[in-house]
């Protein structure tokens, strides 16, 4: 076409040429509606020659012109020039990451910033169903001011999505107008092998990328497209270009994006971002070895070094006979017993899921734990000080070891059931809709689940889940699944109204047989004995497989506190004689805390408290401590609610009438009276996935928040009397949780990670979506002021406020300031509030974690005899 440079296109005024890319050539332009500058690419005129492509153009130039993301170039419109379409987009000034890179490696900090915005972007593309296809350093500009920007996202697909990058560039029409081509040496294997891609593509491309942030050199080299193409079908990166800095997970993950069997590559771009926070918010040593998350500081540091220092003296006694050669059975290998404390500011997760397990070859532990609100899978070696954090695995409420001790199954609160290799770091998402408090297993080549009450099967490399079990007249669940030392028996928990019993399942016939009365969470020990739980208690019997019978009688093993996870043990043995429990669970204190910062006790009484909740008038306190127990604050009674055991991590509210509580529980969500042992009910419509956040002072409406791998919190609302009707008040694809009603019920605050951390926002609780940000530098926890011109909320130990008045429909917010700065216990979940407020505003109700911290038992060489 001619020179544009002087017409005006739509509102656009053509000033200069800016360069030539593979959709058009690109041009300086003014929007005279809005006086400013953009850049304007014209793209091929086959596009308005063709009108079926044109509408489909326009459908998906419509879609990416949403995608209103902070390292996203934006796309403002699409306009007619005449021979050609025009699209008008943000111009960003600043070099391309090709051009940055030409000058040298970046170094690791900077190099960190610019991969964490592009994962960011990439989360938010594909989060709306769009994949870039020629993710490059080329099409990645750096602002001045460290701020990243993709251009061209999605083009490729607009471009011809029934044409592959294989076949065009194998087509003798591919210089073709209209035709765009992914980059050799950035496609990822699929893509250059002509199948259809997906967002794993993009998650390829990207590890490209930041390969060569750090290395100054292309992962994928060659003379001609197809040297880059066989480098990247036949050959690995050279790992060892990276620089010796590079820290372990970064390189681990690096790894994982460049997976070139797509099945074991990373699969989303959110947990990318999460890795990458990760990564950039923990120091590194000199030798690229990160550090667990959350280091205690020295005067806490050194009691747990020389306590730990003592424990691994006990652990090598036991380690010399425990790895001595066989001399044929003669010794007696003696039993040795080790208690430690896990780290300050790492603690178990507590949940009636199995959160802790041992190796099958007894030398390691993995346990769920929460350090600085993040919840995670930790590693920690028998012979070594530390528990390390595994990358990818944030978010996992339940965890088993598979049979060949070399990977994990574990389940995510959102519902995901993945696959973690130990080998390799490599994460795999195998199945959604898994139960996320009733546990997994892992058989030689099979994963075994709960899923919507009953157990399910999946292929470890992935697949189709097919039954395993089905409920049968008066059945409730079958949980905890467990494999046997044979490899193919399964024992189950099976839960009625009447109490639990354990069976027996065959994973090549699906034959159930019943174990055991009374008895829970089964599992396989040394010398093929069967451990289960029973009233609290851990026995074990002889047992013989082959028939799913007893062959002894059963003897205890272990008690636990009773107030500990609604009394189930937190227990795990394996077949080679080890076996770890929890010998406490956190023990917490309830404090009163002034807006100084002045505290004063609630109870002396210590207990694994969460989420405490003052009733409406203020005089009782509903708190989760194992069980739900309600504080008469008048009388200084404590007593303990009746409630199911599903309703263990059970998040309570009060209900309006001050008398009766809400949880979450294994069957959604139930409503119980704190005043009498009437049943409760449960919800019709609820899941486990479900939490209640608030409810109306009217009683007659709910808010709750969904998890779901798809969208990850959102927020709903029903009516209390059909909870069937429940419909979505916030749901994209950002995190939406934490949602709290003003007294008057007109406003609702909640916590949203949609800027790309989480923020405070507040919008009107019906009628119009505008919402205003009420943090700044991040936030979680919100709360109301009772008088409703208050928002508190908490960032790290500080905590904040933010006052705020209301005209109409509109709101004047005040500058954040801080009220008091400690460390109190942020609870299970960063964004559900672990504290309150009194009535009149002027004092927190907080829950202290600075009595003593989670202490594990470890018995090596463990006998029925000893």
């Amino acid at each position: 076409m001619s020179s544009p440079i002087g017409a005006r296109v739509g509102v656009y005024d053509v000033l200069s040429p800016l360069g030539t890319g593979g959709m058009g050539e690109v041009y300086l332009a003014r929007d005279t509606r809005l006086a400013r500058q953009v850049a304007i690419k014209f793209l091929p005129q086959a596009f308005a020659r063709d009108p079926e492509r044109l509408a489909r153009f326009e459908r998906e130039a419509r879609v990416l012109a949403s995608l209103n993301h902070p390292h996203i170039a934006q796309i403002y419109g699409l306009e007619d020039s005449g021979p050609s379409l025009a699209l008008a987009m943000e111009l960003v000034e600043g070099p391309t990451l090709a051009e940055r890179i030409a000058g040298g490696p970046l170094p690791i900090d900077e190099a960190l910033s610019v991969a964490r915005q592009l994962a960011s972007a990439l989360e938010a593309a594909h989060e709306q169903g769009i994949i870039h296809r020629d993710l490059k350093p080329a099409n990645i500009k750096l602002r001045s001011d460290g701020t990243v920007k993709v251009l061209d996202f999605g083009l490729a697909k607009l471009a011809d999505p029934g044409v592959s990058d294989m076949s065009a560039l194998t087509s003798p029409n591919m210089t073709g107008a209209g035709v765009v081509l992914g980059t050799p040496a950035y496609m990822s294997p699929e893509q250059a092998r002509g199948y259809t891609v997906d967002s794993r593509a993009d998650l390829w491309a990207f590890g490209c990328v930041c390969y060569e942030l750090l290395a100054g050199r292309r992962a994928f080299e060659g003379e001609t497209a197809s040297d880059a193409i066989s480098a990247i079908l036949t050959r690995d990166p050279d790992w060892a270009a990276l620089p010796d800095s590079t820290p372990a997970q970064l390189r681990r993950l690096l790894r994982r994006c460049l997976a070139r069997d797509v099945t074991r590559r990373l699969r989303h771009a959110g947990d990318l971002r999460i890795e990458l926070d990760e990564i950039a918010s923990s120091p590194w040593a000199d030798d690229g070895a990160p550090p667990p998350p959350a280091r205690p500081n020295p005067s806490v540091l050194v009691p747990w070094a020389i306590a730990a220092a003592a424990s691994l003296a006990a652990v090598w006694l036991g380690w010399r006979t425990w790895n001595a050669p066989n001399t044929g059975g003669s010794i007696a290998l003696p039993t040795t017993r080790l208690e430690f404390s896990l780290p300050s500011g790492l603690e178990l997760f507590p949940s009636t899921a199995r959160t802790v397990l041992v190796s099958p070859d007894g030398k390691s532990i993995v346990f769920v734990g929460t350090s600085g609100g993040t919840r995670q899978l930790f590693l920690r070696r028998l012979d070594q000080f530390e528990s390390t954090p595994l990358a990818g695995t944030v978010g996992a409420t339940t965890a088993a070891f598979c049979m060949d001790g070399q990977s994990l199954a574990f389940v995510t609160a959102g519902g995901e059931l993945k696959a973690l290799s130990l080998t390799d770091g490599l994460v795999a998402v195998l199945t959604k809709d898994a139960s996320v408090l009733y546990g997994a297993t892992c058989a030689a080549d099979r994963i075994i689940f709960t899923r919507a009450g009953a157990l399910w099967a999946i292929a470890r490399a992935g697949g189709e889940p097919v039954h395993l079990t089905s409920l049968t007249s008066g059945e409730q669940r079958h949980a905890w699944p467990s494999v046997l030392a044979d490899g193919r028996t399964v024992v189950f928990t099976v839960e009625t109204s009447s109490g639990t019993r354990l069976e027996a399942v065959t994973l090549d016939k699906n034959e159930r047989r019943l174990v055991l009365d009374q008895a829970s969470m089964g599992r396989s020990g040394p010398g093929g004995r069967l451990f289960f739980y029973r009233d609290g208690r851990m026995l074990s019997a002889a047992f013989d497989a082959s028939t799913s019978t007893l062959t002894g009688s059963p003897a205890p093993v272990l008690d636990i506190p009773p107030d500990l996870n609604g009394g189930t043990p937190v227990a795990d043995v394996s077949p080679a004689g080890v076996m770890v429990s929890s010998l406490d669970s956190p023990q917490r204190r309830l404090v009163w805390v002034s807006r100084q910062g002045a505290e004063q006790p609630v109870t002396d009484t210590p207990r694994s408290y969460l989420n405490p909740r003052l009733s409406p008038d203020g005089t009782r306190v509903l708190v989760q401590a194992g069980g739900i127990w309600v504080h008469d604050l008048r009388r200084n009674v404590v007593e303990r609610v009746p409630t199911l055991s599903a309703a263990a991590n059970a998040f309570p509210i009060w209900l309006a009438d001050g008398k009766t509580v809400m949880h979450r529980s294994g069957v959604g969500l139930r409503v119980q009276s704190t005043d009498s042992n009437a049943p409760g009910r449960t919800l019709a419509g609820t899941t486990e996935f479900d939490y209640p956040s608030a409810v109306t002072s009217d009683g007659k409406t709910l808010v709750l928040q969904r998890s779901s791998p798809e969208t990850s919190f959102d927020v709903l609302v029903a009516p209390i009397a059909d909870t069937t009707r429940a419909t979505a008040l916030l749901r994209t694809p950002a995190y939406e949780a934490g949602a709290r009603l003003s007294r008057d019920g007109r406003w609702l605050v909640y916590v949203s990670n949609e800027s790309g951390r989480n923020e405070i926002y507040v919008r009107l609780f019906a009628g119009s979506d505008r919402r205003w940000q009420v943090s700044s530098g991040g936030g979680t926890q919100p709360v109301w002021n009772p008088d409703g011109k208050e928002i508190f909320y908490r960032i790290g130990d500080r905590m904040m406020a933010v006052g705020l008045t209301a005209d109409g429909d509109q709101l004047r917010l005040s500058s954040p300031h801080q009220l008091f700065a400690r460390a109190y216990a942020y609870g299970a979940g960063i964004t559900i509030a672990n504290y309150d407020v009194t009535q009149d505003g002027q004092r927190f109700l907080m829950v202290s974690e600075d009595v003593t911290v989670g202490r594990l038992r470890v018995i090596l060489n463990w006998r029925a005899d000893n």
